[in-house]
């Protein structure tokens, strides 16, 4: 009798240990969803003024295309005018890093947006990737990447449906810059999906770009 009350006993206290794991459980996906649902602010800085302003709304294309890919994102963009200017570039860096809620900048599309930008972000421990500075040579931080690769106008499967795609949507075939822009904001959405900081996550990613295969060396420029 009392080996039977001693086994209810036991069996009482795994169920109860059961249902408590459980509630842990289910309240540590609650919190990696409720994560997973915080905007997360993308700052883009890009000449949208003057006349370099066509390249930006290129540019803004390609990245209007990853939004529209990944649906329901939880992904918001913070517009900032760099004005192909170092100081304006700076001074509009220096905004988008004010706000807490930004974790990566892509920009410029100007040597002189990339070159005053970068060493805020850096300094400030904020990813910025820029899609198009080739004369950006490495290194400029860890936290420094570029999605413009220097092997261009290469035939590969995956640009053929960017272009495709980009036509489909906007009814206009894309710019190299729009390309850049695209897996700029590609690799971070990929990013955020890791569970790791997202600057050690984008040395990880690896994907075939809409500009050339993104993978990203030791110096954050693609391979």
């Amino acid at each position: 009798m009392k080996n039977i009350k001693s086994i209810a006993l036991i069996a009482a206290i795994i169920m109860v240990a059961g249902v408590g794991c459980s509630k842990v459980a289910e309240q540590k996906q609650e919190e990696r969803s409720a994560f997973a649902d915080d905007v997360v602010k993308v700052g883009v800085l890009f000449p949208f003024e003057g006349e370099k302003a066509v390249l930006a709304d290129e540019a803004r294309r390609g990245i209007g295309m990853v939004l529209a890919e990944l649906g329901r994102s939880n992904i918001q963009l913070v517009y900032a005018n760099g004005g192909c200017n170092a100081e304006t570039a700076a001074a509009a860096t220096a905004r988008l890093l004010e706000d807490k809620m930004v974790k990566a900048i892509i920009g410029g599309l100007c040597d002189e947006e990339t070159y005053a930008a970068a060493p805020l972000a850096q300094a400030a421990g904020i990813v910025l990737i820029t899609p198009a500075t080739r004369t950006f040579n490495a290194p400029h931080g860890d936290f420094i990447f570029q999605t413009s690769p220097s092997e261009q106008g290469v035939e590969r499967k995956a640009t053929r449906e960017f272009v495709a795609a980009h036509k489909d949507l906007y009814d206009t075939a894309p710019s190299q810059y729009a390309a850049e822009s695209y897996d700029a904001m590609k690799a971070i959405s990929e990013a955020l999906q890791q569970d790791m900081p997202l600057k050690d996550a984008l040395y990880e990613v690896s994907f075939e770009g809409a500009a050339g295969p993104v993978d990203f060396d030791a110096n954050g420029e693609v391979k």
